[in-house]
């Protein structure tokens, strides 16, 4: 098993620094302030995007009675290209692996990156058929138009100012898609940054049972404020929001065998990326029947 908490998926749930007025002490507006909030994540992904990094993650197998059954640590490179994210495993258990092993998982994250489109939440059965995975959103998607919010609270994280938000599926919700049909299988609990508008932190709470994943399952996702430097052109200081990391606990039951996991993702060694890739004018050619290919300069 292993979930994605903080992975190339929950990396499109990041969100923008605000644009917008921050909401004044006391009542706060809760319909601007999520309103606001959905409207940064896309301009928050468009920057996050430009960003590589490495995903470190231990996973704890145990049975019901805390029996620990393995123990395994797991390595992998995430870029995003032209808005998608690319994810190559590199590390097994702390060793490098080799490039036929690194060949074989790479088929299965790539079909795995297909099913899951823009799944906030990715539960996967490694090793196994991709389509046995659970993908899901998750309400931070949509908490404006499916969810009934409260504020609950406030906390200081990082020495910012959070409100604390708490959110359920309302009873008469119309999701428009399937990724906001799966969002309401959950609960969420959400702080949110008082100067910049955005999640802090999420914390989501399965309410329904998924396929072999039962309800109470957790799955916390932390972000941490960036400034990037300007340029050498003279731009300007970017604020940006990344996944700094993500914890579940869940129950499954496998095979007829009810299991409990603690899996931990730290997202690391964040670097500026860009790529790519054009088909040059008059490069391409037919290569006749029984003819070796040959490479265009």
């Amino acid at each position: 098993m292993g979930a994605m908490g903080c992975g190339a998926f929950a990396l499109q749930a990041a969100v923008a620094c605000a644009q917008g007025a921050a909401p004044a002490a006391g009542d706060p507006d809760l319909s601007a302030i999520l309103s606001q909030l959905e409207a940064n994540i896309g301009k928050n992904f468009r920057i996050a995007s430009r960003y590589a990094s490495d995903i470190v993650e231990t996973e704890f197998v145990s049975d019901m009675k805390g029996k620990v059954l393995s123990h395994h640590s797991d390595k992998r490179e995430l870029v995003f290209i032209d808005g998608l994210p690319y994810i190559r495993r590199v590390e097994k258990d702390g060793r490098p692996l080799s490039a036929k092993k690194q060949k074989a998982s790479q088929v299965l994250l790539d079909e795995m990156r297909g099913l899951a489109g823009d799944s906030d939440f990715t539960l996967e059965m490694v090793g196994q058929d991709p389509h046995n995975n659970i993908y899901s959103g998750l309400p931070i998607c949509c908490l404006s138009s499916l969810f009934d919010n409260r504020v609950v609270g406030r906390e200081v994280i990082d020495g910012r100012d959070n409100i604390v938000i708490e959110s359920t599926p309302r009873a008469n919700a119309t999701p428009a898609s399937e990724h906001e049909r799966t969002a309401l299988d959950w609960k969420e609990t959400t702080w949110i940054d008082v100067r910049d508008v955005m999640p802090t932190r999420y914390d989501v709470e399965l309410l329904n049972d998924i396929k072999y994943l039962t309800k109470g399952t957790t799955d916390r996702t932390d972000f941490m404020r960036v400034e990037a430097a300007g340029t050498a052109e003279g731009d300007a200081k970017q604020v940006v929001w990344l996944v700094r990391s993500g914890s579940c606990r869940l129950e499954y039951l496998w095979q007829g065998k009810r299991t409990r996991e603690i899996a931990e993702d730290q997202c690391v060694n964040y670097r500026k990326f860009r790529g790519e890739m054009r088909v040059l004018q008059d490069s391409v050619r037919e290569v006749p029947s029984g003819s070796p290919a040959k490479q265009t300069p």
